[in-house]
């Protein structure tokens, strides 16, 4: 009966130890799980505090490198399930100056850009309201050249536009497309010379005016 009650005894204590071990408690609190991480904000343009719709926001190292999404209507963005740790993360917008700042993310964590506009290139022609053609390379049409100017605060970048020869009523007799050298930056202040070709020698004298267009992209002077 004794050894009985005592193997009874016995079970009863490691049952208890048991349940005592399976109640205990750590104390270490509890780090978020990278699905409830998030890094939000907005991207807003410095000057008028608008809020940017299109513009990227993009984190470049880190944990997280290379995650990445666009702003909504109101200039708002989310990153969701983000792991912890510390990266850069960079906001652009085309027409503005990518801003980049640093982020420390232990949890969910906000971020607000406000991006500079780039400054706006303005390119006017210099030579005039007529202009002299020349031969031009197949030594049958003409061909005509011209200067123009950036007075613009801003570079200019991918410039063309046509060159539009009128007559006595000021009405387009041809458009001759013309092109600066690709990849080439017109900074403030600069000048440049090109030529528009071609066309023929009867268009050229039935001309009495012409009209310089450009087309080009403000971009960041380095």
């Amino acid at each position: 009966m004794q050894r009985q009650t005592r193997a009874a005894a016995y079970i009863l204590a490691i049952v208890l130890g048991l349940g005592a071990a399976g109640c205990g408690s750590s104390g270490t609190p509890s780090t978020p799980s990278p699905s409830t991480i998030t890094l939000s904000g907005t991207v807003k343009d410095s000057t008028t505090g608008a809020g940017l719709v299109g513009a990227a926001v993009v984190i470049l190292d880190g944990p997280n490198a290379n995650r990445s999404t666009t702003t909504d209507a109101a200039g708002a963005y989310t990153l969701a399930g983000l792991t912890s740790g510390g990266f850069t993360a960079r906001a652009s917008l085309t027409g503005y100056l990518a801003q980049s700042q640093p982020v420390t993310l232990t949890g969910s964590t906000i971020a607000a850009f406000a991006l500079v506009k780039v400054p706006a290139a303005n390119l006017i022609s210099l030579a005039g309201s007529t202009a002299t053609p020349s031969l031009g390379p197949d030594g049958l049409s003409l061909q005509y050249s011209f200067d123009a100017h950036n007075i613009g605060a801003g570079c200019a970048a991918s410039v063309s536009g046509t060159f539009q020869l009128q007559d006595n009523n000021h009405l387009t007799l041809t458009s001759l497309p013309w092109a600066w050298p690709t990849g080439t930056i017109l900074q403030p202040g600069q000048s440049f010379g090109t030529t528009a070709c071609c066309t023929s020698a009867q268009t050229a004298l039935s001309s009495k005016f012409y009209l310089v267009t450009f087309a080009f992209t403000s971009v960041a002077c380095s």
